[in-house]
C-alpha cells in the first residue's frame, strides 16, 4: 500500500527556524473480513486487523544569514489498526470487482528533535479503492 501522509512543524523560536517533517514510506496490514451476502453473488463486509507504519522524520536548524547549521533524520515504526468496509460483486469465469473504504490509525506520538523540540503526531489514512480480481 502506498500512502503520503506527511506533516510538518516550524520552531519559531529559533532566530532562522526550525522545520520538522514526517512521512510514512511504507506500511503493512493484516486484516480478515466477515460478511453477508446480500444479493446473488454479491457480499457485504466489514474488514478489522492490525496495521503497522514506517516513518521517516527530517529535521533542519537555520540560523538567519548562516544557513543550515544541523540536519538530523530518523525512521520510526508505528503499530496500530485498521478497519473498513465494502462491497463485492462475482462475475463470470472467476472475476470479481469490489469497492472499498479503510481507515488506518497508527496511534498519537511525541517525536523529540534536539534541539528543536517535541512534535505531536497522530498518524492516520483513510483511502477509497476499487479493485477487479
Amino acid at each position: 500500500m502506498w500512502s503520503d501522509i506527511s506533516g510538518s512543524q516550524t520552531n519559531p523560536l529559533f532566530l532562522g527556524g526550525a522545520n520538522i517533517t514526517s512521512q510514512l514510506v511504507g506500511s503493512e496490514r493484516r486484516r480478515t473480513r466477515l460478511g453477508v451476502a446480500a444479493w446473488d453473488r454479491t457480499l457485504i463486509y466489514r474488514r478489522i486487523g492490525a496495521a503497522r507504519g514506517h516513518f521517516k522524520y527530517d529535521g533542519t536548524l537555520t540560523v538567519g544569514g548562516i544557513g543550515s547549521i544541523c540536519d538530523s533524520s530518523a525512521l520510526e515504526t508505528h503499530t496500530g489498526w485498521t478497519v473498513g468496509t465494502g462491497i463485492e460483486r462475482a462475475f463470470l469465469g472467476g472475476r470479481s470487482a469490489k469497492a472499498e473504504y479503510s481507515s488506518m490509525d497508527l496511534g498519537r506520538r511525541t517525536v523529540d528533535f534536539a534541539p528543536v523540540g517535541p512534535i505531536p503526531l497522530n498518524p492516520r489514512h483513510r483511502s477509497p479503492r476499487l479493485d477487479r480480481t
